[in-house]
């Protein structure tokens, strides 16, 4: 940047191009409290240019547009702006759906076991206080089965095993030979198989009885 101009050096250069030799004939600009020809340095980068802020052009402002006056008997809208065609069959506008506050779901657990087991399962129940309560739900119990065809038992009770200690003996079986285990068709074919086999047995008997004669 230029060097600052003390009083004696300006005066001496006045002096060489004829100029008066006083100090209040010096513009402000060149003296030494300025310490730049153009004053103090602006900062900014709108100011860090090859114009300054006397002959910067005018901002360009666009003109405003006219108010339109409000009537009361017109419609809302614009009249500068096109309506819509009506349809003949309009589409079907999404339905809005409002804003509800979720109820509170959370339960507490009325035992001790947390964890999601077959035997801690359960469902919630709306109480007529309106409060949400815990049922446990019960493991489902095994039908009874015949142990030779598989066939489900009818006439006895389709309970847990704790249960079915607790119950009565009638509750339990059928009056039949193997009732509660064997259902009535397995116990024929045992019959028949049985009867046969004693019959094979005879037959044995008597025809080893004739070889020996």
């Amino acid at each position: 940047g230029p060097r600052t101009l003390t009083a004696a050096r300006i005066s001496q250069n006045l002096s060489v191009f004829g100029a008066p030799e006083t100090l209040e004939s010096i513009p402000k600009s060149h003296s030494s409290l300025s310490g730049r020809p153009d004053g103090p340095r602006r900062r900014g980068p709108q100011c860090q240019g090859p114009h300054t802020a006397i002959d910067r052009p005018p901002r360009r402002v666009p003109p405003r547009r006219p108010r339109i006056p409000f009537d009361a008997n017109q419609p809302s809208t614009p009249t500068h702006r096109p309506r819509p065609l009506q349809l003949l069959h309009q589409p079907a506008q999404p339905q809005h759906t409002p804003y509800y506050t979720m109820p509170d779901a959370r339960v507490t657990h009325r035992r001790r076991h947390s964890y999601a087991t077959i035997s801690n399962r359960f469902r919630k129940v709306k109480t007529p206080g309106g409060k949400i309560a815990v049922q446990y739900v019960k493991k489902t119990p095994t039908r009874p089965k015949c142990g030779d065809t598989g066939a489900k038992l009818n006439g006895i009770a389709v309970v847990r095993p704790k249960t079915l200690m607790q119950l009565s003996k009638p509750k339990k079986n059928v009056t039949r030979a193997y009732g509660g285990n064997l259902s009535g068709g397995a116990v024929r074919n045992r019959i028949v198989r049985a009867f046969l086999i004693e019959e094979q047995k005879i037959v044995k008997k008597v025809l080893k009885s004739k070889a020996k004669k």
